[in-house]
């Protein structure tokens, strides 16, 4: 998959994403550290890749329709550490596909996630 890490994604869930095989471009490493919600709402959109985050207000489908991504994944991990992190994020990316993210809001804790398909006009 392609993904698109913000910068309160730790950069060792950034490595087990890669090693995982998968194509991730880290807002750090692309000069966007600090940059707004809008601009890196505007490089996942631009770039066809899945948001992943920790920021809350990417969950703000008013703000941020889902049908307008490839994918926005809002992690929600109580107490968060980068083992907590990752291990969320890898439990959740062994049981679906690319098919169950695309245009989608899917909020991610440990254990559990919910998916909110994106529709048109709305």
């Amino acid at each position: 998959m392609r993904f698109l890490t913000d910068e309160n994604i730790p950069r060792d869930v950034v490595r087990m994403l890669r090693d995982l095989g998968h194509d991730v471009m880290d807002v750090r490493e692309q000069g966007m550290g600090g940059a707004a919600d809008a601009d890196i709402s505007e490089a996942a959109k631009s770039g066809d890749r899945v948001l992943v985050t920790m920021d809350t207000d990417f969950a703000n489908i008013l703000q941020y329709p889902p049908h307008e991504y490839a994918g926005v994944i809002v992690l929600r991990v109580p107490r968060p550490t980068r083992r907590r992190i990752a291990e969320a994020l890898r439990e959740f990316l062994a049981v679906v596909n690319e098919k169950d993210i695309e245009h989608s809001l899917v909020i991610v804790g440990p254990g559990a996630y919910r998916v909110r398909k994106g529709v048109k006009g709305r």
